[in-house]
């Protein structure tokens, strides 16, 4: 194993280890959540652990940041498809060669 993935293993481990106690110490903490818009407001009926609340938000972030990279990379590849679509054949027209 190489020197760059001893440290990123370490650094992992770390996180986890802090994540862990962090879950372990705060899981008695709970909290009532609640949404007022104005027009309507809701409120959970039994209140949340905190390392819930913070780890699904942490999960849910995840989730849509890894969607919205996954779409942007499929757009971002799909142009440089169209350009190399038009690449190609405008350059073989405007040579004249029709092996290019």
């Amino acid at each position: 194993m190489s020197s760059g993935r001893w440290i990123w293993t370490l650094l992992l481990g770390l996180v986890v280890l802090v994540g862990a106690m962090f879950t372990v110490q705060n899981s008695g903490r709970i909290t009532g959540l609640s949404l007022d818009l104005w027009f309507t407001a809701v409120q959970l009926k039994e209140p949340i652990p905190v390392p819930i609340l913070l780890w699904g938000a942490l999960g849910l972030g995840g989730v849509l940041g890894y969607g919205f990279a996954v779409n942007r990379r499929a757009s971002t590849d799909r142009r440089m498809r169209e350009m190399e679509r038009h690449t190609i054949h405008d350059g073989a027209a405007s040579t004249g060669d029709e092996w290019s």
